[in-house]
């Protein structure tokens, strides 16, 4: 019996051996090598394309103007729209007009005063010299009414001085546009005291939109590139200034807006070892604000037959 179980017990311990025997070889994983990796092949183009500078910049308004009060006086009317876009000439503010224009005729009528005070020196002058030809009267009546009309000539010239000066400041009452913009909000009130203060009141401030700047640095290195390509190419100062410049907006694709180079600085800024270079570009539609943050592009060079 102590036999048949030692029997029994081997082939119990033989069986689970086998069995974890078959269990570890089905766990067994195999490799599977990857497949090949997928190779994109293109046929290289020969073909011309066109080199860019390429920056960002800041758009500029060509002119910019504060309005001010140049002579004092109560503002009588504010003759526009906040944010109006006016032609030149287009009549803005009224400053108390009458005051200048009673000043104005004062001084027109000292100046007819003087005329006629001319005119009697000048006709005395002649009659005493008649009667110093004649030795009717004595050398020093001629000196002394000759006198009277440089006197009186020098009057009228002081006269239309002063008429000139009351005219330009009855001309102050009504302040115009200097050029096509767009104004500003009025910074003062109907009624209110202006050009008594210094620096002068400021009423508001007209911008040109049409053309406008962009403004721009290029590296030192963009610099010592574009200029050998330039003397290579014999390409004056006046010839760099004609560059094309392209700009884009931050929401726009590409670069649709197009000008020329204006300006370009005599030297390089030390500090960021760049030169500030400046282009205009037309803007009648009024797309471009003066502030605007924008992609600037310009063609440096044009490589034939590349690759």
């Amino acid at each position: 019996r102590t036999i048949g179980q030692g029997a029994a017990s081997v082939r119990r311990a033989a069986f689970a051996i086998a069995a974890m025997g078959m269990l570890s070889a089905c766990e067994q994983n195999t490799f599977v090598p990857p497949p090949p990796a997928k190779v994109d092949v293109a046929v290289p183009l020969q073909r011309s394309f066109t080199r860019y500078l390429e920056a960002t910049g800041n758009t500029a308004a060509i002119k910019n103007v504060d309005l001010v009060a140049r002579v004092q006086g109560f503002l009588q009317s504010i003759n526009y729209k906040d944010g109006a876009f006016v032609k030149e000439g287009t009549s803005l503010f009224t400053i108390e007009p009458d005051t200048y224009k009673l000043k104005l005729e004062q001084a027109q009528a000292a100046e007819t005063g003087a005329q006629a005070t001319v005119r009697q020196a000048e006709a005395d002058f002649k009659r005493q010299q008649e009667l110093v030809q004649r030795q009717a009267v004595s050398q020093a009546t001629l000196d002394n009414s000759t006198s009277a009309r440089d006197n009186a000539q020098s009057s009228l010239l002081q006269a239309q001085v002063n008429t000139k000066i009351a005219a330009v400041n009855y001309g102050y009452t009504n302040v115009t546009a200097p050029f096509d913009g767009v104004v500003s909000a009025h910074l003062v009130s109907i009624g209110e005291l202006v050009g008594a203060s210094s620096p002068p009141t400021q009423l508001a401030t007209i911008v040109a939109l049409d053309p406008i700047y962009v403004n721009f640095n290029v590296n030192e290195q963009d610099v010592l590139r574009i200029r050998e390509e330039a003397r290579r190419r014999g390409m004056t100062a006046d010839d760099l200034r004609q560059l094309p410049v392209e700009i884009g907006l931050q929401t726009e694709t590409g670069f649709p807006h197009k000008g020329n180079l204006d300006y370009a600085a005599a030297t390089l800024n030390q500090a960021t070892g760049t030169l500030p270079v400046r282009g205009v570009l037309p803007n009648a539609d009024r797309a471009l604000l003066p502030g605007f943050f924008v992609r600037v592009r310009v063609p440096v060079d044009q490589v034939q037959n590349a690759l």
